[in-house]
């Protein structure tokens, strides 16, 4: 099942209509210029592409465990960075992605 992350990133024209994208996102609505910034499922940390990706049938989308929301795929690799530094300032380790899935389980949910 598709999960958000409770303290999604979004740049600031994403933020003023997050909600609205989520329920585009799990009806499958086509968007134009909106980027995912997912957690990886192989070893990178982050998978970052357009939400029409979403829609293709064969998308694994099960696992996916969304963490950002950006309007440009520039703005998405900026939200990246961020996450990272905003990470180790809090929990002082690089240890990403491990940290993230175990440490804070409970902030991830479907909306």
């Amino acid at each position: 099942m598709m999960t958000f992350y409770s303290d999604l990133y979004c740049d600031e024209s994403i933020q003023k209509k997050k909600k609205n994208i989520i329920r585009k996102i799990r009806r499958n609505a086509g968007q134009l210029s909106v980027y995912v910034i997912a957690v990886s499922a192989g070893n990178d940390l982050f998978d970052i592409f357009h939400v029409g990706m979403l829609k293709q049938a064969l998308f694994p989308k099960d696992e996916l465990r969304i963490i950002g929301l950006a309007s440009s795929h520039e703005m998405a690799v900026n939200l990246a960075v961020r996450m990272v530094t905003d990470f180790f300032a809090a929990y002082g380790t690089w240890q990403f992605k491990e940290k993230l899935l175990v440490l804070e389980e409970s902030k991830w949910r479907s909306f």
